[in-house]
């Protein structure tokens, strides 16, 4: 795989860019081995490397740096990007960032090419286009809407802490000023909240899940808001078009899908207490935003994955889909060190929220990992027609 960094920054003369990361090409995030950008238009610095994902981990973290005239540096911040290679199946990835004259990245940032991989000049302006929040964010999830407008989601500083931040564009790019007035919004769950994942319902209503901090018990808790399309609260949804699940302490949640009914089901991980260890976690809300208790009877299932060779070993769902029979399916990972030595794992469940015993007998199965230089990562799943 060839990766490509490309920076939008407008140096002044004399100041030099530069890129530090966890990986050999990028210094091992020794500053003073940082890699040195170059200049590549008007608008844009680059620096690119070969890459073999066997011999890599699943995500390359990295940082930019400005060096001036005299040779003193600013380090972008503190916190790393995260880029998930395990995410990527192409020989080619060009990354972009935007970097401000403050210091700090404060953009939304993201380009749209052709099915040949060049920029649609249509989109934006040359094809890219940005969202300044006023501080830093991240986007993690998008979502097209059947007008083809497209919604992403992810997280903006908020002083020490971060929120929920949409932004709306029309087809052409352009920030969408229907949606809440100008094109974003943020919304504030509690300390460190943050969107994962994002989807659209039949009426154009927009669901964001992410998690939320939860003090006191080291985790977080699932958060989930719902907006119409103006971009307004839904107060349809749990009073206020938000809330957060203190019934699943510790948990983290990566997947959602929309059943027939309207029914949201959120697919992830929960701690189990008596086994010390992390289970697939799933949990299913109402219309409004309430639990539904016909959903393992009080809405929420956690499910440990039992083999021989590794008893309660942990695991975590990352994907989710609903069958047209209303069965739903989740898959994710499994493993002693998920990170490293990952196995692939994948349950189906009634509606009802019990495990379905006509998939491989018990409701679950694997594919187990036997080389040592494999990694297997579960990111989204597709149902076949099939089934």
């Amino acid at each position: 795989m060839t990766i490509t960094f490309y920076l939008k920054f407008s140096t002044q003369p004399g100041q030099q860019l530069f890129i530090s990361g966890d990986c050999d090409f990028l210094g091992f995030d020794i500053l003073d081995d940082a890699a040195s950008l170059q200049y590549y238009n008007d608008e844009f610095w680059r620096f690119s490397f070969e890459v073999n994902a066997k011999d890599y981990p699943e995500e390359i973290n990295y940082r930019y740096l400005l060096q001036f005239e005299d040779g003193s540096r600013v380090i972008e911040g503190e916190n790393h990007h995260s880029l998930l290679l395990s995410s990527y199946k192409a020989k080619v990835l060009d990354v972009y960032d935007v970097w401000n004259h403050a210091g700090t990245i404060d953009n939304v940032f993201f380009t749209q090419p052709f099915t040949d991989g060049t920029l649609d000049n249509s989109f934006g302006i040359g094809g890219m286009q940005t969202t300044n929040f006023g501080s830093n964010s991240v986007a993690a999830a998008i979502a097209i809407q059947s007008n083809g407008e497209i919604v992403l989601t992810g997280s903006v500083l908020n002083g020490s802490t971060t929120d929920f931040a949409l932004a709306r564009y029309n087809r052409n790019g352009n920030p969408d000023n229907s949606f809440s007035g100008d094109g974003k919004l943020t919304t504030d769950f509690g300390p460190n909240s943050g969107a994962i994942f994002i989807t659209i319902e039949s009426d154009g209503k927009i669901i964001a899940i992410g998690s939320v901090d939860d003090v006191g018990n080291f985790g977080s808790l699932l958060a989930i808001a719902r907006y119409n399309a103006d971009g307004s609260a839904d107060n349809s949804f749990s009073d206020d078009g938000k809330r957060t699940n203190d019934l699943v302490p510790r948990s983290f949640f990566n997947a959602a899908a929309i059943q027939t009914d309207g029914k949201i089901v959120a697919a992830g991980t929960i701690f189990n207490e008596s086994t010390h260890t992390e289970n697939f976690a799933l949990i299913r809300y109402n219309i409004d935003g309430s639990l539904d208790n016909s959903f393992s009877e009080d809405g929420q299932v956690s499910t440990p994955f039992f083999r021989s060779f590794e008893p309660d070993a942990p695991s975590s769902a990352s994907a989710l889909a609903i069958q047209s029979d209303g069965k739903i399916v989740a898959a994710g990972n499994f493993g002693s060190n998920p990170k490293y030595d990952a196995n692939i794992a994948i349950a189906r469940y009634n509606a009802d929220g019990s495990l379905d015993n006509n998939f491989s007998d018990d409701g679950q199965e694997t594919i187990i990992n036997n080389d040592a230089y494999d990694q297997y990562f579960t990111k989204s799943i597709v149902l076949q027609k099939d089934g």
